[in-house]
């Protein structure tokens, strides 16, 4: 089910530069760097290759090391033994799997000055060893990281800074528990040439309490780009006090789009507890301890990213049994052993049924789920809305070659006097319809105003909000020891997290709405417009035209969204350091108020949509009137020649309509097509 998972994503991107190139050949696509005014919003065929090509899918796994995350990887991504035994939370290294024609290990390993942090902390003294916060963990896991380096010997400063390629079998020596260089590798890359893995990134994460400020930081980078994390728990101590840090420090602080959760190991507490405790019961369980938590710690952004997340029972010992070759899962002394237990405890020996019993569907289904319906829409939705404005603005230029051409061949069948009084009836249209365009803007900027006054009205309600929960924290806090500084900052953090989190948010709902107010006013205007042309041309017959104005103008509100501008790495430059004094807390609490974007979010959310109003007035007045009064001027300036014209303008007429009819049989069948790849990606309100 995994490949089916990946190959049914990357399908749906070949589908779809099968459909640029489609839409380049018809002519419909601009060229790079020779982009007409009315198609700024529309990509080129190369920039859908490149957005295509570019934007991967990724998927974060972390855990604790009980929790079985290289088992359950070996599980999902590779359906046998790849990935080697956990090391230690100490050394364990970021780790990213993903496509490769040539297979193999990339290791980057700490740069001197990340090692001399490293020595630097393991050098410093600890309270109690036996102790468990954050900072003694560090120097605990810095102090196993230089014992292990010294093996290296006096390779290990010319190795420091370095990137080594590798072959796959040699992948426990940079994360093996005790593998050559795992003490000094910083992130490992594992190329594999399968298809499944194509333009896909599996990250697994080491986790908590790294030592290595540097590369805790390329963690919540990567869980930052995830399109969804899988938070692996163990069965025998779900969501204890470890879990709870790691899904506040790693997950609430990342930004990460979907969570899912996995309670691995599932069977051994429900066999332990003899049936006191259900399948049923484990996922309640962990389901209130998670809304416990979330009330606890004040996340509400936490909260709302879990509430319709239901964790899934999970054995993935059992699924890789069921996956590994079958020669191997009945040759081999140790999976004989796990097959026998398996089959023993669920009373069955088919690998079919122990599949089904380990639960591994479901969470492949829950990541489907998120990869072909979420992630698709995003993606493909752009891509998909372009060429379809592309055909659309073909078609435009279609209409209005056939009504020019229409126009022309009625004017030579005028008087001279039909066609004065005709030009200062088209005069009067054009002095109305700017009118009603003047409106329009109006209109749009009155909307505008009116969202952007709500959006900056919430923006800086969370900054105040964060503000003053952060002022109630440090009052709880006298003197800043070690311990209370490590307490503090994921608190502060955390306020700080949600301020940015809910601004996020608001900005995305502002900017649907005014699109939908927009949407609303627009429609209202053009057909206030069609009216105005039809009272003053009753011969002329712009319902087509207006139409394809009416959709194409609506194309580029869809695609006129902007995102919300980056600001992530300015709130982990206030909070990510040490705090030695609540002067210095104060400091950052101020800086952290001033450089909240509450202007360059309430000005960037909006600042696309008034385009529109140029784009009706090109529509309507740059390509219906002028042409239109060019039109009636030549048939009076030449009025003489009016009968050799005469079929010069039936031959561009019928050129015209036959270019019309086949852009509109191209966008029919482009629609159904681009319904095939994915129909919730049309961004249809």
């Amino acid at each position: 089910m995994t490949q089916e998972i990946f190959e049914q994503f990357n399908a749906k991107k070949e589908q779809l530069k099968a459909l640029a190139h489609k839409a380049d050949e018809y002519g419909w696509l601009p060229e790079d760097g020779k982009k007409g005014q009315d198609e700024e919003t529309v990509m080129s065929c190369r920039e859908i290759l490149q957005k295509l090509d570019d934007d991967k899918l990724v998927i974060g796994v972390i855990g604790q090391m009980k929790a079985g995350k290289s088992t359950f990887l070996n599980a999902f991504a590779f359906g046998d033994e790849v990935l080697p035994a956990a090391t230690t939370p100490m050394t364990a290294s970021l780790s990213v799997i993903t496509y490769g024609e040539k297979e193999e290990v990339v290791a980057e390993f700490y740069s001197p000055a990340e090692w001399k942090e490293m020595e630097y902390r393991a050098a410093q003294e600890v309270e109690d060893e036996y102790a468990d916060d954050p900072e003694t963990l560090k120097i605990k896991a810095a102090r196993e990281l230089v014992q292990k380096a010294a093996r290296l010997g006096s390779s290990l400063q010319s190795l420091l800074g370095t990137t080594r390629h590798d072959k796959v079998d040699q992948l426990t020596e940079y994360v093996g528990a005790d593998g050559k260089y795992v003490a000094i590798t910083k992130a490992v890359t594992l190329y594999k040439n399968m298809e499944l893995l194509r333009g896909v990134e599996i990250v697994d994460t080491p986790g908590f309490n790294d030592p290595v400020v540097s590369r805790e930081a390329r963690t919540r980078e990567f869980l930052s780009k995830a399109d969804a994390v899988l938070l692996l728990l163990y069965a025998g101590r779900p969501f204890d006090a470890t879990d709870r840090e790691i899904l506040f420090k790693t997950v609430g602080s990342a930004g990460t789009g979907r969570v899912l959760v996995g309670i691995n190991k599932y069977d051994t507490v429900v066999r332990a507890l003899h049936g006191r405790m259900s399948e049923e019961q484990l996922i309640e369980y962990v389901k209130q301890e998670m809304k416990n938590a979330c009330r606890e710690e004040g996340n509400n952004s936490l909260n709302e990213l879990l509430k319709d997340t239901t964790p899934i029972p999970l054995a993935a010992e059992m699924a890789l049994l069921t996956l590994i070759p079958r020669e191997k899962a009945l040759s081999s002394e140790k999976w004989k052993a796990i097959y026998q237990r398996y089959s023993d405890e669920f009373d069955t020996g088919n690998f079919d049924e122990l599949r089904k019993w380990s639960r591994l569907d479901r969470m492949v289904t829950a990541l489907g789920d998120v990869v072909n319906k979420e992630k698709a829409s995003i993606l493909f939705r752009k891509p998909l809305n372009s060429i379809m404005a592309a055909g659309q603005n073909k078609l435009n230029a279609c209409i209005a070659e056939m009504k020019q051409a229409e126009e022309a061949k009625k004017n030579l069948d005028l008087s001279k006097d039909d066609l004065e009084e005709k030009k200062e009836d088209l005069a009067k249209a054009k002095r109305n319809v700017n009118r009603l365009i003047g409106h329009l803007s109006s209109d749009i900027n009155e909307a505008i105003d009116n969202q952007k006054r709500k959006l900056r009205t919430d923006i800086e309600n969370e900054r105040d909000n964060a503000f003053k929960q952060m002022e109630s924290d440090i009052e709880n806090f006298g003197f800043l020891d070690r311990v209370k500084q490590n307490n503090l900052y994921p608190k502060l953090r955390n306020h700080a997290d949600n301020a940015y989190k809910n601004a996020r948010r608001s900005y995305d709902e502002y900017q649907y709405s005014a699109r939908k107010d927009i949407r609303k006013v627009v429609e209202e205007n053009l057909d206030d417009i069609n009216y105005e042309l039809y009272k003053y041309l009753d011969d002329f017959d712009a319902i087509d035209m207006i139409r394809s104005l009416k959709e194409k103008v609506l194309f580029s509100n869809e695609c006129a969204e902007r995102e919300a501008p980056a600001f992530r790495d300015k709130k982990d430059s206030v909070f990510f350091i040490t705090f030695t004094s609540k002067k210095e807390v104060r400091q950052a609490m101020e800086q952290f108020n001033r450089e909240f974007p509450v202007k360059s979010l309430a000005e960037a959310c909006f600042s696309e949509l008034p385009k529109i109003v140029d784009a009706v007035r090109k529509g309507i007045v740059e390509e219906i009137i002028d042409p239109l009064g060019e039109l009636l001027q030549e048939a009076i300036d030449e009025f003489d020649q009016r009968e050799a014209k005469k079929a010069e303008a039936a031959r561009r007429l019928e050129k015209a309509q036959e270019q019309k009819a086949l852009v509109e049989k191209q966008l029919a069948e482009m629609k159904k097509e681009t319904a095939a790849v994915s129909t919730a990606a049309l961004a249809q309100d």
